[in-house]
């Protein structure tokens, strides 16, 4: 914070608020879960294609796990 209160943030940082591709994959890698379901994601596809275990699930439907 500058001396005018100010946070100061330089414009070449963004934060979405989204993780990236790289931080999912290892976040998963950590974790190890049995299974993976993709929720509130545009890109449930890339789940399916770089993970074993993807559970797609459809709206409306009940899943046993």
């Amino acid at each position: 914070m500058d001396e005018n209160g100010d946070l100061g943030f330089e414009r070449r940082y963004h934060a979405s608020g989204h993780a990236s591709g790289e931080d999912i994959t290892w976040a998963i890698e950590q974790i190890d879960p049995d299974h993976i379901v993709p929720i509130h994601t545009e890109a449930r596809d890339w789940f399916a294609k770089s993970f074993e275990d993807v559970v797609l699930v459809d709206e409306g439907e009940q899943y046993d796990f």
